[in-house]
């Protein structure tokens, strides 16, 4: 039967040749037209809205059932005592990779006077109003945030304000313990209804993410020409080094977890790849972490078909608190700053370095842009080194490493996942098998 012409757009609007060509065509409008790309970033910011929209009901309703349903088997211990080993454990690994890469390479070191000189340049060009001087004597640093008022900025005092300012530890940190509620209660006719309605919710906006990827490739067009248009390629110039030590850093800590993945999934290395493709497109195109969260579930149930009930709870926990790429960036960024006023680091500076990374990566949770960058004095200030001098650089070059540390928080996040959940044989969707919806 030959198919009709709206089902023939429809599987070409899907194909990766129509997605390659929307990336090809937004990296030429982009570096090319400044004009132009002025003109179809909004497809890429209504199709990054439209996303988001999903997210927080499926953040919601996935977790409270997820943890309502896991308190009420038998094994919840152990899926705790696992998110409790895996998750140090890869928060720990990957802060001591980027420090070993940092002084390895060593981005900061033995840049000419010129370099320096036309770094100076640039903060000084700037608009924010700072005075810098990059060979003189390090100014007093004002203490950053620290971590009490991280954990006390946990508890949401009004969930709707959270979801509303997308705070999402608190929205998180709500879900957790009405789960945790809900799972405790008697069950049977006091709970089925509300867990059928979350169910029933979760189900609706997954197919709503199911729609949206026939916008994929409208939304890549309008994301990358936006995000292109925006490098100032003077400052990449002179932060090439940072800059490629800093993409070399992801990538082997992407590498590295990929190959996990494949072990830990019993697939080939190009199995894998194929198989969480979608929310890696969506890390390094969108740069939310949050909207590549139903793609990310879909690839590790349906695609790798780990178990659903678990991962549901897991992923959300793991892009939410195990922020990857920001703690690779922090502990490279410290080692260039360090380098850069000349302020060697000795052991017991390492040490708080690898933790502190570790901590204001966790403390990005929820933010993006320059907020993100804002976190790193929480490392530079116990080290004595300032931010200021140096966050005009980090700000102009970030448009090209955002994208590489979202790649790392999602990919990095989907493989402690599978490391906490268990794979399974059985075709089952999100709760029972019976509302499974594919992105594939």
């Amino acid at each position: 039967m030959t198919s009709s012409p709206a089902s023939r757009f429809k599987d070409f609007i899907a194909s990766p040749q129509a997605i390659l060509g929307s990336v090809v065509l937004g990296a030429v409008i982009g570096t090319q037209s400044p004009q132009l790309s002025a003109i179809v970033a909004p497809l890429g910011n209504i199709y990054l809205t439209l996303f988001k929209m999903c997210v927080f009901p499926i953040l919601i309703s996935g977790i409270i059932v997820s943890v309502a349903r896991l308190m009420s088997r038998n094994d919840s211990a152990y899926y705790v005592k696992r998110i409790l080993i895996y998750f140090p454990l890869f928060l720990l690994a990957t802060s001591l990779i980027a420090v070993l890469i940092g002084f390895i390479f060593n981005p900061g070191k033995g840049l000419d006077s010129g370099t320096l000189q036309a770094l100076g340049v640039l903060v000084n060009q700037s608009a924010v109003d700072l005075q810098v001087n990059l060979t003189g004597a390090l100014a007093p640093e004002d203490s950053g945030p620290g971590f009490s008022s991280f954990l006390v900025g946990l508890i949401p005092s009004n969930i709707i304000y959270a979801v509303g300012n997308g705070d999402t530890l608190q929205v998180l940190f709500f879900c957790i313990a009405s789960g945790v509620a809900l799972g405790v209660l008697p069950q049977g006719q006091t709970t089925e209804p509300l867990m059928l309605a979350l169910e029933s919710i979760y189900s609706a906006f997954q197919t709503l993410i199911t729609w949206l990827k026939y916008l994929l490739p409208f939304g890549l067009l309008g994301l990358l020409a936006e995000q292109l248009s925006e490098i100032n390629m003077s400052t990449v110039s002179v932060m090439s080094n940072f800059l490629l030590i800093s993409i070399l850093t992801f990538g082997l800590i992407f590498a590295l977890s990929t190959i996990l993945l494949s072990i830990r999934s019993k697939c080939t290395l190009k199995e894998v790849l194929f198989k969480i493709k979608e929310p890696l497109l969506l890390a390094f195109t969108t740069q939310s972490s949050l909207a590549c969260l139903p793609s990310a579930i879909d690839s590790l149930t349906n695609g790798l078909r780990f178990e659903s009930k678990s991962t549901n709870l897991v992923l959300p926990l793991a892009i939410t608190l195990c922020r990857f790429g920001p703690i690779a960036y922090f502990a490279i960024a410290t080692i260039f700053v360090s380098s850069l006023y000349q302020s060697p680091l000795g052991i017991g500076d390492i040490i708080i370095l690898i933790v502190a990374s570790i901590l204001a990566g966790m403390a990005t949770s929820g933010q993006s842009g320059v907020l993100t960058l804002t976190m790193l004095s929480i490392v530079l200030s116990p080290l004595g080194l300032p931010l200021d001098a140096v966050l005009v650089l980090l700000i102009a070059i970030d448009p090209l490493i955002n994208p590489f540390r979202t790649l790392t928080i999602v990919g990095t996040s989907i493989t402690v996942t599978s490391f906490v959940s268990e794979q399974t044989n059985v075709e089952d969707g999100l709760f029972d098998g019976s509302n499974r919806v594919s992105l594939t």
